[in-house]
């Protein structure tokens, strides 16, 4: 399934006319399918079948659809100053099975779970080197940089190869938040912004994918936020548990009684961080769902099971934008602490008395 078309149409076009610029961004969550558009970008860059668009039959596409064109160079976050060459035959597999994975996940995979995921200044130079070798074949060559927003203040050690490539190469990078890259390296990119994934093609997707009913497949959808990364972590979880805990986070937060907060804390610290995670993330659709309340009037929208929908309509009336926004960046900074491993109890003991506070303020 292309989860963008209308941007695949426009590469399309460009790459017919002979006109693709020699450094772009594919900008958008790793949710929007980065990973794969890069892909179709490759092939129709170097597939020689057809003058446009690509045949994905030939030995070019073949190789590409595998990760493995020797004209395709790929770099991608490491962890200290390891490079990507040591670790292409885990990542090419790795993205074979998560296409919509982001860097954190590819830590996990490597078994980095706490290391952060960066471009070191080692890589960056080794880039440079790969790059003034010649080519593999007699063919357009392109770098590929997975997830730009990594490269940090090393990515002034590139920043001639991106201003101005090699002859015959191109340089795509992926960035999921435009704001992390250095703006002299946006400045010397043409940027192609992704889409959010429109809910009914998501549901659409996750029938099909997952086998699973309309019904369920328009709630899943609706928490996913137009990402299909989303789409399938809340397809594998328990999005009944996870509502039932916030909903229940909330209630005991308005009413504030100190041993109720305590013992609901403290029954999620038991659980682990994922089950906090899982919660709170369901917490930001909940927040979204009081929104459409207040200001859009709308309930067909909100794919939401019937009695978590009636408690958000129900809280949504004594909440404004101000306490909404508030609401959120705590729920944000909540998550931020647990996925940075602070102490569970603690925050969400603090968080229930935030809420409490937001709440009952007039």
């Amino acid at each position: 399934m292309n989860f963008q078309s209308d941007l695949f149409s426009e590469m399309t076009k460009i790459c017919a006319r002979g006109r693709w610029p020699s450094t772009s961004i594919l900008l958008g969550s790793e949710g929007f399918g980065p990973l794969l558009l890069f892909r179709d970008l490759a092939k129709l860059l170097l597939c020689k079948e057809q003058a446009e668009g690509f045949c994905n039959q030939c030995r070019d596409c073949r190789r590409i659809n595998q990760w493995a064109h020797p004209n395709v160079l790929l770099e991608f976050p490491m962890y200290g100053s390891k490079e990507s060459d040591n670790y292409l035959q885990e990542w090419r597999e790795w993205v074979a099975d998560q296409p919509f994975g982001n860097a954190v996940d590819w830590m996990q995979q490597i078994q980095q779970p706490t290391s952060r995921p960066n471009y070191s200044a080692k890589s960056c130079r080794g880039i440079i080197d790969k790059l003034g070798l010649a080519n593999f074949e007699k063919n357009f060559r392109i770098l590929f940089l997975w997830e730009a927003d990594y490269l940090g203040k090393e990515g002034n050690i590139l920043l001639k190869t991106i201003e101005e490539p090699p002859e015959d190469t191109f340089v795509v990078l992926t960035s999921r938040r435009e704001e992390q890259l250095l703006s002299t390296i946006r400045s010397r990119a043409q940027t192609f912004r992704m889409k959010r994934i429109p809910e009914m093609q998501l549901a659409e997707y996750l029938e099909s994918s997952r086998e699973m009913n309309a019904e369920q497949a328009r709630h899943l959808a609706f928490l996913a936020d137009g990402s299909v990364r989303e789409a399938t972590f809340w397809a594998d979880q328990s999005v009944s548990e996870s509502a039932s805990y916030f909903v229940n986070f909330m209630r005991q937060a308005y009413k504030g009684d100190p041993y109720e907060l305590k013992k609901i804390t403290e029954e999620a610290a038991r659980n682990g961080k994922n089950y906090i995670e899982s919660a709170f993330e369901f917490g930001l659709k909940y927040v979204e769902a009081m929104l459409r309340f207040n200001y859009e009037g709308k309930e067909d929208s909100i794919h939401l099971e019937d009695d978590i929908k009636l408690s958000a309509k129900k809280l949504s009336a004594i909440m404004d934008l101000t306490k909404l926004d508030k609401l959120k960046k705590l729920i944000e900074h909540l998550i931020l602490g647990v996925r940075r491993n602070a102490n569970k109890k603690l925050i969400l003991y603090q968080t229930a008395l935030d809420v409490n506070y937001i709440l009952r303020r007039k």
